[in-house]
Parts: C-alpha cells; structure tokens; sequence
C-alpha cells in the first residue's frame, strides 16, 4: 500500500467518525488535496461528496470554500466551462462578504482557467494583479505561487531574464531551509529551473537538474514533476542532437502519462515521437503517432471550441498587429515590474500609493479626479484630471496606455482594451470577464489604433 493510499484510509475512516459538520468538510478538503496531485478523478469523486454534503448543513460559508474546491479539482480534469461557472460566482461570494483571501485566490484559479487555453496574457494580467493589489505580506507561501505562476507562462511566453532565476532560486532556497513543506510548488518551481536553463540554451545544465531531480521525483513519488522533467530532458536531447536519448525520455512520459492519467503534452509528446520516427524512416511507428497526435489535437480544438466564451470573457484581436505588438512588448517589459506607481493626495489629503496599471478608467469630478481600480472599487482624488494626465506623461513618458477620450472629461487605460467595436463605435475595456464601454468620435477609432502603433 502506497503512502497516499494510506493517508486516504486514515482521512475517510475520520470523517466517518466525525459528528462535527464543520470539521467533516474541513477533512474532506484535506482529502481532496491529499488526491489532487495524485489521483486528480478521485479527487473530484471527494469534492462532488464534499458538497453534496455541505449542502446537507446550513454555513453558506463552507459551502462556498467546498464549491471552490471542486471548481480547481474541475481545472485539474479539464473540465474548464463548469469550473469558471463555479469560480464566477465565488468570485462575488467572497469579495461581498470581504473575504479577500478567498477571493485572491479564486481570481488565482481563473488566471489558471486562462493559462491552460493559452490565453497567456490574460492570466498574467489577473495573476499581477493579486500580486500587486492583493498580495498579504504574511502569506509567504501564497506570494510564492504567484511568482512561480507568472514565471511559468513568462517562460512561455518571452526569453528570461535573470530576475527569473533569482526569484525561482529564493523560492527553492526557502524550502530547502525548511520553512515550507516540500509540496507541488516546490516541484513546479525546479521544472521552471529546468525549463529556464533549456530556454537559455543552457542544456548541459537543465539535464543534470532534470536527472538529478527525477532521482528525487522517484523517492517521494512525485509523479507529476517526473513527467515534465522527461518532457523537458527530451527538448534539451533534442537540442544536442541526442535523438536516442530523446526518445527514450518521450517514452518514459507516455508511460507515466498512461499510468497517472495525464492529458497535458501529450499532443507536444506525440508530436516530437512523430517526427523522430518520420526521420528515420520508421513509418509504422511514425503512423501510429501520428494518430495519436491527432487525437490530441483534435481534443485540443474541442476544449478550445467549447471553452470559448471564456477565451471571449477576456479577449484580444491578435489578427490587429498595431495592438497586440505593442501590448505584447508592453507585457514583456513589466511582467515582474511592480513599481509603476505615483504618489498623489486623495479627497482628504492623506497621500495614497497607487500603481498606474490598476486603473481602469479615470474621470472629472467637481474639479478632482475619481479614479476606477480593477478591484471594483473607486476613490476621489485632490488633482485635476489634466493635472493628473500631464503627472503620468512626465513620469513614465511612453511607458503608459492612458488615452482622452474625445469627451475630454475622461481617460481609459488601454492596458485592459479587450476590443474596438466599429459598429457601435465603442472600445471595451475587459476587467477580468466584466466589461466596460467607452464611447467613441468618428475619428477616435483611427486615433486610439495610432497611438498604440506609436508605442512600439
């Protein structure tokens, strides 16, 4: 018997004990996450039984943290259009009741929802957000997910840098002094090392990691982390043209992927295992991955297709190069950028901190300014909205999306532009899936594309 499986006797045969409703969901969630990692279907079984349970008893509160747990056991299966349903209506659960760790940590699970259809800039946008707006200096821990989630798809994304490399060594360093329990982020951050070496073409030094760590992987059972670090030994051989080695490596994740139900990189997996065999003219075994690739593929489009409204929750038209060139360098630039902020006086005079990329919009009032913030909240502040225009200008010069609207009594931050609507002369400005619309001129479509292509 296996450790985990002994962990989840020993958890059922308590909850089955257990007379408190309170502290039977509390063991329930620690049930679910003990088979997250592990047995990601049997996890949701428990979630399912959780809230069928929860619902049974009358604390809307647990019931609420129990549907959230069945919404991130959703993401682990793939099942993204219920799991964001669930995740939408936490989302307000929580910040009305002000439960704000709660709340960060639903938004943490949407930009996840985001990531794993490739909407990488939307996740980034919602993951610097928390970080930035949301971030309590005491949950270490739950800082440290942040980062490794924004390195994790600027790694995709982007070539690092070395702020990348110091910030996955501090979070590995913190485990290995014990501060933290050796868990799934530990794992995901020495991928990201192996991944980051590779990215650099540093390949020599990603596969002692990788053969180092999957040593490690094997001892404690970390299957999840073996599987990726193959994958990324596999693109490393594969670079220094070390095809044997590549195979076998491929193969080796197919075995694991098969054995633990893993969906993620098999069409990458099958696809690489093609084109080896292609090349050496091994058609059987060529044909029979290229039929799985397809599979895949096909399952790729279908969970795109039918996640779609998601996608179109929080869009950009990358067919529009003046902005998705900008924003995409924009992006790149300030990913791990947090200091973007100004110092200005608000109604009552106190001196407020704010960071320029958490405006939405800005507009006149009686003289001063109100100034709209992606946390759905507001405040007045003691300057002119010129005066507040010409402070931004001087102060980042180019590096900004603040925009007049042709009424000329407000500006939108075009950082969150999601799309021009020609036909209703309208720009929508898309705040983690809510929407707001700003009127446009005649010519104020033309305007707004030529001020983006400006910023290159």
């Amino acid at each position: 018997m296996s450790e985990i499986d002994r962990l989840q006797m020993d958890i059922e045969g308590q909850i089955l004990q257990e007379k408190d409703a309170v502290k039977c969901i509390i063991l329930y969630r620690k049930l679910i996450f003990t088979l997250s990692s592990h047995n990601p279907k049997m996890a949701l079984k428990k979630a399912e039984e959780a809230v069928s349970y929860s619902c049974q008893h009358n604390d809307q509160f647990e019931q609420n943290i129990t549907l959230f747990v069945k919404a991130v056991c959703l993401i682990e299966v793939n099942e993204y259009v219920e799991a964001f349903k669930i995740l939408l209506e936490s989302q307000k659960y929580f910040f009305k009741i002000n439960r704000l760790d709660y709340y960060s940590k639903v938004l943490t699970n949407l930009g996840v929802i985001y990531y794993n259809l490739s909407c990488y800039n939307q996740a980034i946008f919602i993951w610097r957000d928390i970080l930035i707006n949301y971030d309590n200096q005491k949950e270490v821990y739950y800082r440290y997910i942040l980062i490794n989630n924004l390195i994790t798809v600027y790694l995709k994304k982007f070539t690092p840098n070395e702020t990348i490399l110091a910030q996955l060594l501090e979070i590995k360093k913190s485990f290995d002094k014990k501060e933290f329990q050796i868990d799934q982020l530990y794992c995901d951050v020495i991928v990201n090392l192996v991944n980051y070496y590779r990215i650099i073409n540093n390949f020599n030094e990603s596969i002692k990691l990788a053969e180092e760590f999957l040593t490690f992987a094997v001892l404690d059972n970390f299957h999840k982390m073996k599987y990726e670090l193959y994958y990324s030994s596999a693109l490393s051989y594969k670079m220094i043209n070390e095809e044997p080695k590549m195979a076998n490596a491929l193969k080796m994740a197919l075995v694991l992927s098969k054995k633990h139900n893993y969906s993620f990189l098999q069409y990458e997996i099958f696809n690489e295992l093609y084109i080896y065999y292609k090349n050496k003219n091994n058609f059987k075994e060529a044909l029979e991955h290229i039929e799985h690739f397809l599979y895949w593929q096909n399952n790729r489009f279908r969970d795109l297709n039918s996640s779609y409204y998601i996608v179109n929750q929080f869009d950009f038209e990358y067919n529009d190069p003046k902005k998705a060139t900008y924003l995409n360098k924009y992006i790149e630039k300030h990913s791990f950028e947090l200091e973007r902020n100004l110092l200005i006086d608000d109604s009552q005079g106190n001196l407020v901190n704010i960071n320029i990329d958490l405006i939405i919009y800005a507009e006149s009032f009686n003289k001063l300014t109100r100034i709209y913030f992606s946390n759905s909240s507001s405040q007045l502040f003691k300057i002119p909205l010129k005066s507040f225009m010409d402070l931004i200008v001087n102060k980042f010069e180019n590096n900004h999306l603040f925009f007049m609207t042709n009424v000329r009594k407000q500006i939108v931050n075009l950082y969150w532009l999601s799309k021009f609507d020609k036909y209703s002369k309208r720009i929508i400005l898309n705040v983690f899936g809510y929407n707001y619309y700003f009127n446009l001129s005649r010519n104020q479509y033309i305007l707004i594309k030529d001020f983006l292509a400006s910023k290159k």
